[in-house]
């Protein structure tokens, strides 16, 4: 298999701050299943953090989805378990 065809999916919380932002590194997850990012995804969408962090899943380092802790529909980042994860 040739290494431009393999699809990696990150899934991790972000911390926004003042000067920048940090991943929390024990709350992060690669694989190239996109069956197992999502069900991290919604894991992680579980959690009660400030809304200062985010959820994010990448493919191929391109964000693809998010969710923002305490946001409400209409937010930019909102996302509930009734929506469809993008693929």
């Amino acid at each position: 298999m040739l290494r431009e065809n393999i699809v990696l999916y990150k899934v991790y919380v972000l911390k926004q701050r003042k000067g920048g932002s940090e991943v929390v590194k024990h709350l992060s997850t690669h694989t190239p299943f996109f069956s197992s990012a999502k069900a991290a995804f919604l894991e992680l969408h579980k959690l009660n953090f400030s809304k200062n962090y985010l959820v994010l899943m990448t493919k191929n380092n391109v964000q693809i989805n998010a969710y923002r802790y305490q946001s409400v529909m209409g937010d930019r980042d909102y996302f509930d378990e009734t929506m469809e994860l993008r693929q």
